[in-house]
């Protein structure tokens, strides 16, 4: 669930919930909807925009569809509101109580050692080692080199006395903490199951990396359980690039409440043009971005079979398949990309032998492969991307190379868990490649994309990002809600360079509501 939602997301959670019934009919529905809104779980937010027609349908569990009565205004819950407002008072609390400090000789000692710092990266390890708050807030643009000035922080705060330990949403960006901060990492959901056995010592640092993605109920959880430690919560992330999958908005409410530590210089991106266009959408200029990638050479628009099979031999081209990757927003343009690239493999040789069967798809040595879940034993995450050295099929094996090592992933691996533990990894999904760093990225944008999505994937290449737009697809028609004349795709790319992911604490949606409200006359 989002911080915010409509009643016709409260009719559409009870049209999925409720079991395929003829008696339960669409005014059942919203009478459900209506009782819960109108009790005292549900706080009144904010006017919506009206919804199109077809948005409007409903989708039951027994595949029919139905039509809900248009939406007008936003919802949160009570429940959420509070956890939002403890957690801001406290933040705010915790200001300059002494937690985190470091001696100032150690602190300077860990600079001094690492001669390609920047400024901006001194003066974040001065900060987050020497102003005592309780909750810092760390907001840094996409390859501004976040990890390696932490680890400064870190050999600071040790040769203090001071316990470190890391976080993220998922254990690969974990691993990335450990192996580029030096600070022993764990997920925060693995984190949060531990932390009632004493697993979080007195007085400690906790760095959570890629704050922004994480939800308000855990970071508040984080919050609570640093603050009864008497520690420091040290949030590393940007409200810039993907957005939390549940109700979120902290971060972000947090950054516009407490003093934050920025980090704005890219070093990623090769060319100066390409790092001042990345600038123009992080900040919500797109329009004026898609000027420089399109002055360059760099979008290409079309639709259906076509774009995708351009992009695919545009990846193909360079002879550099394994530096590159293709990203998507959708699971299913993913999954044509990846069976379109692996066509080529296989057609020049690059993907040969006896082939392994997971998940209805083929693999053989030479794929490029995406890792999608963790095991420890094995020492890999999900995410790890992955070369097949050799398929076996009697034993049902395929033996890796993950980042320089193999490793043998067997039926106890391959087969467990409910969706494919391996898939083709020449394109990924944007969530997918968070933190990824490659030579070449290729990014087919759609009409679900969004800004943030588009910046996030946009910055994953060092030397170069091609964007491609595709028009968007005809919708079904149908005689409730006839089909809009799809876009082309060059209104899909301007729509996308604007159209905002992120959200909003509610009790921040609240304060707008009323200031438009009141606007209004209402």
């Amino acid at each position: 669930m989002r911080t915010s939602f409509s009643r016709r997301d409260v009719v559409q959670g009870w049209c999925v919930r409720l079991p395929a019934d003829p008696r339960i009919d669409v005014a059942l529905l919203e009478r459900l909807a209506d009782h819960f809104l109108a009790s005292r779980d549900a706080v009144a937010l904010a006017l919506s925009e009206p919804v199109r027609a077809r948005d409007a349908l409903l989708q039951r569990r027994d595949g029919r569809r139905v039509r809900a009565l248009p939406d007008e205004r936003r919802y949160s819950t009570r429940a959420l509101m509070l956890t939002e407002q403890i957690l801001i008072d406290r933040a705010l609390q915790g200001r300059g109580r002494g937690a985190g400090l470091a001696a100032p000789q150690a602190v300077e000692l860990a600079i001094a050692t690492r001669p390609t710092l920047s400024g901006e990266q001194e003066e974040m390890i001065r900060r987050l080692t020497r102003d005592g708050d309780a909750v810092a807030i760390v907001v840094g643009a996409a390859g501004t080199g976040k990890t390696f000035a932490l680890a400064a922080a870190r050999e600071a705060w040790e040769a203090s006395g001071t316990p470190v330990i890391g976080a993220a949403i998922a254990w690969r960006a974990a691993r990335g903490l450990d192996e580029g901060a030096g600070m022993p990492s764990t997920s925060v959901a693995a984190l949060l199951a531990h932390v009632d056995r004493g697993w979080l010592p007195r007085h400690a640092v906790l760095v959570v990396d890629e704050a922004a993605m994480v939800p308000t109920r855990q970071l508040s959880q984080l919050a609570e359980t640093l603050r009864r430690a008497h520690g420091k919560l040290v949030l590393v992330g940007d409200d810039r690039q993907l957005p939390e999958i549940e109700a979120g908005g902290a971060f972000r409410g947090l950054r516009a409440r407490l003093p934050v530590i920025e980090l704005h210089e890219n070093r990623r991106q090769v060319a100066s043009w390409e790092r001042d266009a990345l600038a123009l959408l992080r900040d919500g200029r797109g329009d004026e971005a898609l000027e420089h990638y399109r002055a360059h050479d760099r979008v290409c628009l079309g639709g259906g079979d076509d774009l995708r099979a351009q992009l695919v031999a545009d990846w193909w081209s360079s002879g550099e398949t394994a530096s590159e990757v293709m990203l998507a927003y959708q699971r299913d343009d993913v999954a044509d990309l990846n069976r379109r690239a692996r066509e080529r493999m296989v057609a020049a040789g690059a993907v040969s032998g006896p082939e392994v069967i997971v998940g209805g798809r083929p693999f053989a040595a030479g794929d490029r492969v995406l890792l999608r879940r963790n095991d420890r034993r094995l020492g890999v995450a999900n995410g790890d991307r992955a070369l097949v050295l050799r398929a076996d099929v009697d034993s049902r094996r395929l033996i890796v190379c993950v980042r320089g090592r193999g490793v043998a992933l067997g039926s106890d691996y391959l087969d467990a868990g409910a969706r494919p533990a391996v898939q083709h990894g020449y394109a990924m999904t944007g969530h997918a490649a968070q933190g990824l760093t490659v030579g070449r990225a290729l990014v087919l944008a759609t009409e679900e994309t969004s800004r943030e999505w588009l910046y996030m994937a946009m910055s994953r290449g060092r030397l170069e990002n091609r964007l491609y737009g595709a028009s968007a697809r005809a919708q079904e028609r149908d005689e409730i809600a006839p089909a809009e004349p799809p876009r082309d795709a060059a209104q899909v790319l301007d729509i996308a360079v604007q159209r905002s992911a992120a959200q909003r604490m509610a009790i921040d949606s609240r304060v707008r509501a009323r200031e438009r409200d009141l606007g209004r006359g209402l």
